[in-house]
């Protein structure tokens, strides 16, 4: 306890001196919560995975708040955030996210919806211009 202690008020002590390094360290966390991997090859696998999940989740973010879905969406938003904010002041790395996959994938999916229901519009729309008319052989 008395290491801990001692740890903590050296930690609080250096951001005092210097409050730059704690915007520092909390971004690089921020980085890390989602990207951090053990290895640079991990990290690289963790980073094409996590980009395009968290753009469609951004995406579904905007387009719900466009819909007026907005008391589900901060609901996500605040347990995300929530979960950032917890870790980012400590070490964090990539698996560190791996509790707010479902979070993401309902954000992901709504433009992923969005898109097939898109995609089948368009397909009925040429399916009904490509049917001939009364009359036409």
């Amino acid at each position: 306890m008395r290491f801990n202690s001692l740890l903590k008020q050296q930690v609080v002590d250096t951001y005092k001196q210097s409050p730059a390094l704690l915007v520092k360290c909390a971004s690089e966390n921020v980085v890390n919560f989602w990207f951090r991997g053990r290895t640079t090859f991990a990290t690289i696998g963790i980073t094409l995975v996590q980009v395009p999940w968290l753009v469609l989740a951004l995406l579904g973010l905007v387009m719900g708040f466009r819909r007026s879905e907005r008391a589900m969406l901060v609901s996500i938003l605040l347990f995300v955030v929530y979960l950032i904010a917890v870790c980012a002041p400590i070490h964090a790395e990539a698996r560190y996210s791996v509790p707010l996959i479902p979070f993401l994938a309902i954000l992901a999916a709504i433009p992923i919806c969005r898109w097939i229901e898109h995609l089948r519009h368009r397909g009925r729309r040429h399916a009904a211009s490509s049917l001939p008319m009364v009359g036409e052989r």
